[in-house]
């Protein structure tokens, strides 16, 4: 039989391995951010999606990769606010700032410029939507990013969406 003092040493130094074994573990279980996956996201990708190289993507990542579109659909609502207020929409976008409830900024981020705006809107011949907000120029990847409007039929509401349209299609709207 081991004395009391013998199974004190055997026990210290087994919760002294056991210490240092569960240090070792969680060092090796750090966490790191992913790596950016800016360059490999494609338009129509979806938090949780995996990316070509492997990855997941978070919605985090997307939102930063879309801040064009981020920053339009706070235009969008403004817009929708305004028009749901007053009828109609506005002659110019920073009538848009006295519905708002939060900062709107009015410059593609990519491109640094204003966004154009058609309150009008642009119509594809024989279609029933039309573009009201565009991106001023055409992004690298030959799109951009527009507010598009339905037609209001009596009795319904106005609906909008922000999309993405390859250079060709936002060319066949006048």
């Amino acid at each position: 039989m081991m004395s009391d003092g013998t199974s004190n040493l055997i026990g210290a130094r087994i919760t002294g391995w056991l210490c240092i074994a569960l240090l070792v573990a969680l060092s090796g279980c750090q966490s790191s951010k992913p790596a950016p996956v800016h360059d490999t996201l494609r338009p129509g990708d979806l938090p949780g999606q995996m990316t070509s190289s492997g990855q997941v993507i978070t919605p985090d990542q997307l939102t930063a990769k879309d801040r064009c579109p981020s920053r339009l659909h706070d235009i969008e609502g403004a817009l929708l606010l305004y028009y749901a207020l007053k009828k109609q929409f506005p002659t110019s976008l920073e009538e848009l700032r006295s519905v708002a409830d939060t900062k709107l900024d009015f410059t593609c981020p990519d491109s640094g410029l204003p966004y154009t705006y058609v309150p009008n809107g642009l119509r594809k011949p024989g279609g029933t939507k039309r573009i009201i907000v565009h991106d001023a120029v055409m992004n690298r990847d030959g799109t951009r990013w527009c507010i598009v409007v339905n037609d209001v039929r009596p009795g319904s509401s106005q609906s909008t969406e922000v999309v993405q349209m390859v250079e060709p299609v936002f060319l066949a709207y006048q």
